[in-house]
């Protein structure tokens, strides 16, 4: 009997953990990559992220070319680990780029993928690893 509800309780606290979410809240920083139609781009990215639930909202800064842009982010959400959001970019053949990640620990691995409106055509951005501010 007792290996039963000691069985139970771990189901129950496993749940109660999926529910609540991956730690996701606080300043992450990284450097993303993204090869593009016309090469390579690499962005300083500073992403500031609260959880309320299964919903998460925040901000996606980056430094390219010395200028510095901030967008808040859309459509965010917790599963776990894992994370997903949007951020609008403003530009024609890219006006959104989806983020899909997972968290382990201090770190966050980040896949953007974005669909050109114009010719249809989806672009892939590397896979990068951003790090927890402390």
């Amino acid at each position: 009997m007792k290996s039963l509800i000691a069985f139970v309780l771990l189901v129950v606290l496993g749940s109660v953990t999926q529910l609540l979410g991956a730690d996701v809240d606080g300043i992450w920083k990284g450097r993303i990559t993204f090869n593009v139609p016309s090469g390579q781009q690499t962005v300083d990215i500073t992403l500031t992220l609260k959880t309320a639930g299964s919903t998460l909202t925040g901000t996606f800064a980056g430094v390219r070319d010395g200028e510095r842009d901030s967008t808040e982010i859309l459509d965010g959400k917790v599963n776990g680990a894992e994370i997903s959001f949007a951020i609008a970019t403003g530009a024609s053949d890219m006006p959104r780029m989806n983020f899909n990640g997972k968290q382990d620990g201090d770190a966050l691995r980040l896949i953007a993928t974005a669909k050109n409106p114009n010719d249809g055509s989806e672009w892939k951005f590397v896979d990068d690893l951003l790090k927890r501010e402390k």
